[in-house]
C-alpha cells in the first residue's frame, strides 16, 4: 500500500513540474559504491563484530525539470543494494558474514549545474523502502561451516529517510544526449535497523 502511494506521488509531482518546467532531463541511472551499515545496534555487540569494506549497485530512472537553464528539480526511482559484511571471532571461532538489503529509494534532489556541459551539484532528501534483507556467512578460517539464505527483513525498519548530497560533471555529447558522472554521499537520518 504505502509502495502505491509513492508512486502515485511521483506520479502528481511529475505532472505539476511538467507544467512549469521550462525543460526536462528523463533518462536512466545507476551505480556501484561502498555501502556500510554502521550504527549503534552495530557496535553495541563488542569487540567479536568487525565491519568489512563492503560495496553494492544501483540502477533506476531519473527525471529532473529545470526550472531556470541552471535550477531544477530531480527525482529518481532506484532499485538499490546495500552490502555489509562483517568478520569477527567468538570463542576462539572465526566467523565472517554478508548482510544483503535491497531498497526501492526515491531520491528529491535540488539540482544546480554550470550549463549544459560543465559540473552540477545536488542535495535533498531520500526516503527508501526496505524490499528485501538477507545474511549468510560462515565459521573457521577457510568458512568450511557455511549458512545462508536467512531472511532477516524483519530486523530492519520498513522506510528510512536519508540525507543526500552531490557533485560532479555533465558531458554533452550530443543534443538530445547529455551523461552525467558523479559521487554521491548518503547517509541515513533514521536508523535503519530494529532495536
Amino acid at each position: 500500500m504505502k509502495t502505491s502511494k509513492a508512486i502515485l506521488l511521483f506520479g502528481l509531482l511529475l505532472s505539476v513540474l511538467t507544467v512549469h518546467a521550462q525543460r526536462a532531463e528523463v533518462g536512466l541511472s545507476g551505480g556501484y559504491a561502498t555501502t556500510w551499515l554502521l550504527n549503534k545496534n552495530v557496535f553495541d555487540r563488542g569487540p567479536e563484530v568487525d565491519p568489512v569494506i563492503s560495496g553494492g549497485g544501483n540502477f533506476g530512472l531519473a527525471a529532473t525539470f529545470y526550472f531556470t537553464k541552471k535550477v531544477g528539480l530531480g527525482i529518481e526511482l532506484n532499485n538499490s543494494v546495500v552490502n555489509q559484511k562483517y568478520k569477527g571471532e567468538i570463542a576462539g571461532v572465526s566467523y565472517n558474514t554478508r548482510t544483503k538489503m535491497t531498497f526501492l529509494d526515491v531520491p528529491l534532489l535540488l539540482k544546480l549545474k554550470s550549463g549544459n556541459s560543465g559540473f552540477y551539484f545536488e542535495i535533498g532528501p531520500k526516503l527508501s523502502y526496505t524490499l528485501a534483507a538477507s545474511e549468510s556467512g560462515g565459521f573457521g578460517s577457510a568458512s568450511s561451516i557455511y549458512f545462508g539464505g536467512g531472511n532477516v527483513k524483519s530486523d530492519f525498519n520498513k522506510s528510512l529517510i536519508s540525507g543526500v548530497l552531490g557533485i560532479g560533471g555533465r558531458i554533452n555529447v550530443v543534443d538530445a544526449l547529455t551523461i552525467s558522472i558523479g559521487v554521491r554521499f548518503t547517509g541515513t537520518i533514521s536508523d535503519v535497523t530494529q532495536e
